[in-house]
């Protein structure tokens, strides 16, 4: 009991999610709802964190922010996975995978996959696999 006081103390505040904690969080803008699922996920500091798509749905400002939580776990040694279609978040991450047709084109950095396809972004270098039929 204590130690899960502790821990919904830190994530609240952590995420800025102390005024929330009084409300159903069905009646969050999604956003918020996102925050306090990452914050649920996080009570007992999991080594291993899979997010499938924590940005859909959100507003601008609100993806910003959730990845600059993301980070900030990552930094704090949680190891995060994260499924995303918004090839501009992966510029986020230490590796990424990019699948084609179902099948893992390549697993690298960004910065690797774009110069490996002689690409400026992420979305170009995706492009690239997908017209080459997933083939590096």
């Amino acid at each position: 009991g204590k130690r899960l006081a502790e821990r919904i103390a830190v994530m609240s505040e952590f995420l800025k999610i102390n005024d929330l904690l009084q409300k159903m969080t069905g009646t969050l803008p999604w956003g918020w709802q996102q925050r306090v699922a990452l914050a649920a996920a996080n009570l007992h500091q999991p080594q291993i964190l899979f997010l499938d798509e924590p940005t859909g749905s959100v507003d601008p400002v609100s993806r910003r922010n959730f990845w600059d939580l993301i980070q900030a776990l990552s930094r704090q040694g949680t190891t995060i996975f994260v499924t995303t279609h918004h090839l501009d978040e992966a510029e986020y991450c230490h590796r990424i995978s990019i699948m084609v047709n179902g099948r893992m084109a390549v697993l690298d950095t960004p910065a690797a996959i774009k110069r490996s396809a002689g690409s400026a972004s992420l979305h170009d270098a995706f492009v690239k696999l997908v017209d080459r039929g997933g083939q590096t």
